[in-house]
């Protein structure tokens, strides 16, 4: 992949970022809000994830009251156990959704996108999976609205490429981004 010297100085700033050795709670709201240099998005999130996928916090780059009133009970009522299933087996096969029929053939008619992905203006998305030792830790989300493009085959094979600088960042150290590569699913 070619890159121009504004791409390259976007994407090592969020390697710096994540390599800085700060808690997740002061990187990832800045990942989320600075991977729109590199991949045009919005309303981006982050939701720490057990084996199983359940979400145990959520980090958003945008603040509202509604987040944290409505998302979890949306969220927790549409992953359900066979939803759950699903994903998971999505991401052993591929790195990235970037299709709601996948999870849900009505998913646009549904409370989750009506109620969380719409009125927060999360049309088209990227999710992947950051893992750690081969186990997810976390979910990361890029998000676009309706009226723009979907995110493109590059700007997914580039949002794989960037997970593994997320994981470093989960894991607070200092150690060098070289010894992280990009992992498979176990």
């Amino acid at each position: 992949m070619k890159q121009n010297p504004k791409h390259s100085n976007a994407i090592a700033y969020l390697r710096q970022l994540c390599c800085s050795g700060l808690d997740k709670e002061t990187v990832i709201p800045e990942f989320l809000r600075a991977v729109q240099t590199v991949i045009p998005s919005g309303s981006n999130t982050f939701s720490g994830v057990d084996e199983q996928l359940n979400t145990a916090y959520h980090i958003t780059e945008f603040v509202t009251p509604e987040i944290d009133e409505i998302t979890p009970v949306v969220i927790s009522s549409f992953y359900t156990p066979r939803r759950l299933s699903i994903c998971a087996d999505w991401f052993r096969r591929h790195p990235v959704l970037a299709d709601a029929s996948v999870l849900d053939k009505s998913f646009y008619k549904s409370d989750m996108y009506n109620l969380v992905y719409r009125r927060f203006d999360q049309h088209h998305f990227l999710i992947a999976p950051v893992l750690q030792n081969g186990k997810p830790v976390g979910m990361l989300g890029l998000y676009r609205p309706r009226q723009q493009k979907h995110f493109d085959a590059y700007e997914q094979v580039l949002f794989v490429r960037l997970l593994p600088y997320v994981a470093h960042a989960l894991r607070g150290g200092v150690k060098a981004l070289n010894t992280v590569t990009t992992e498979r699913w176990e």
